[in-house]
């Protein structure tokens, strides 16, 4: 809990990777600013996030003519004439009724079924299908289900047809570029387009398919994770430096590419390892993974190196408790500037938001044989700020040993790709009585090696 009183001050970082990291004593603060580097750490086994336990709803394809319901047989139930206006149970269709629904559908050629609000489901049947044959669906729809049957504006052959045209994905010149998922929409008959492509991108297929298509605007996720990840890695990675020991441990930062050749590599911070150092995957349980790849250069007036001998990609782990699987594509970098909100996703305290920028040309010296320091103004500080996490500060996470070289970024304004802003550092004990945050500028880092960032459709 927060009090008036100052907190205490934390204890200078004894430097060395063979140095345990300590707790903060119960001091008096004594105003005197300090440094602490976010070096090595051992991950902590067992974080967990308690998760707020969400609501089920059954969310599926109902009566597609090429799909049939997966579904497992329960009580049988009878049928009879039934309306849109029928009753429905409280506790939704049974698994049989489902079953009598979706093959009364088959029969009579519907394009698909879907759930509506509530329980009410859609059933549609093709363009041109005649009032008789729609009333014969009407009688076989079990009793007890609120369904309502439509009539739609597409034949079987129409939307067959739009829905070759996504999978060709032809459409426009970067349409391969997106990851696209899609199926027809009885309510609204429509195709629904899940994607993760721009406006500019899916306009053309708007454009080309009036009234026929709906564009849900989001970004799919894998099965990977910062703890599960494999070839071709991404940033915000948990690695571990496997030549000095399991608790070297330092968060990957983003994909990079020479500018001359295109070669790639993973950015790092430069005090996670020297020249030589072997890095491999790290596993939640603090397990050594595969091979992530050996420091191949370090810039150390910029605390960066740079980590190559493996295949990496242009994408961040994003994910806020140790299991997340969420993902962001990197569309590029930008400069920071006063205010500016950041996110860090490091590999010890995770995915957090909401931190402003606070001084923009910061010179980062530390008192030890580190090696590694920022100069020539090219670091930024960002405050804990952000939103109350509730195993940190009141009023905003900080970032911990481990969460070095982590992707500093800001989003756009639908949540789906990064711009990178740069990589973390350090923290300091600030004036305003939390932790400031240190990071290291993108600008500079990749005009110091030729570099340019890896975007996520690369």
């Amino acid at each position: 809990m927060r009090t008036d009183s100052p907190p205490a001050r934390p204890p200078p970082v004894e430097e060395g990777p063979n140095r345990p990291i300590r707790s903060r004593p119960k001091k008096p603060f004594s105003g005197k600013t300090v440094v602490d580097p976010i070096r090595w750490s051992t991950f902590p086994k067992g974080r967990t996030l308690k998760l707020k336990k969400r609501s089920k709803r059954f969310a599926g394809v109902v009566a597609a003519s090429t799909v049939a319901m997966m579904v497992t047989l329960a009580v049988p139930a009878s049928s009879a004439v039934a309306s849109s206006s029928s009753a429905t149970f409280s506790k939704g269709p049974s698994q049989e009724q489902w079953k009598q629904l979706d093959k009364a559908a088959k029969k009579y050629h519907s394009l698909a079924g879907a759930l509506g609000d509530s329980s009410k489901q859609v059933v549609s049947l093709p363009a041109g299908t005649s009032a008789a044959e729609k009333s014969k669906l009407v009688a076989a729809i079990p009793v007890g289900m609120d369904v309502t049957v439509k009539i739609s504006r597409f034949t079987k052959e129409g939307l067959d047809k739009t829905e070759k045209t996504l999978s060709a994905k032809k459409w426009h010149a970067d349409a391969g570029k997106y990851a696209f998922g899609f199926a027809y929409d009885a309510e609204q008959d429509k195709i629904k387009v899940d994607t993760d492509a721009p406006a500019s991108v899916t306009q053309s297929l708007l454009d080309a398919n009036p009234g026929k298509i709906r564009v849900h605007r989001t970004r799919f996720e894998s099965q990977r994770s910062r703890f599960n990840d494999w070839s071709p890695f991404s940033g915000g990675a948990s690695i571990v430096n496997q030549t000095i020991g399991p608790w070297a441990g330092c968060t990957a930062g983003v994909t990079v590419k020479n500018v001359f050749t295109g070669a790639r590599k993973m950015m790092t911070a430069g005090h996670c390892g020297k020249e030589g150092d072997v890095f491999l995957h790290r596993y939640s349980d603090n397990s050594p993974g595969p091979y992530f790849g050996a420091v191949e250069a370090r810039w150390d007036s910029l605390d960066m190196e740079l980590l190559g001998g493996a295949s990496y990609g242009g994408h961040i782990w994003t994910g806020g408790y140790q299991a997340s699987t969420s993902f962001m594509g990197v569309s590029g970098g930008s400069n920071v500037w006063p205010g500016l909100q950041v996110c860090v996703s490091g590999a010890v305290t995770l995915n957090h938001c909401g931190h402003p920028v606070r001084e923009t040309n910061y010179n980062y010296y530390p008192q030890s044989n580190q090696g590694t320091w920022i100069g020539g103004n090219s670091g930024f500080t960002y405050d804990q700020g952000g939103t109350a996490q509730p195993w940190g500060w009141q009023w905003g996470r900080a970032t911990e040993p481990g969460d070095s070289g982590a992707p500093v970024y800001y989003t756009d304004q639908y949540g789906a790709f990064a711009t990178i802003v740069g990589t973390h550092s350090a923290r300091i004990w600030g004036e305003c009585g939390c932790w400031k945050m240190i990071g290291v500028k993108i600008g500079p880092e990749l005009d110091a090696a030729r570099l340019d960032l890896v975007k996520h459709w690369e």
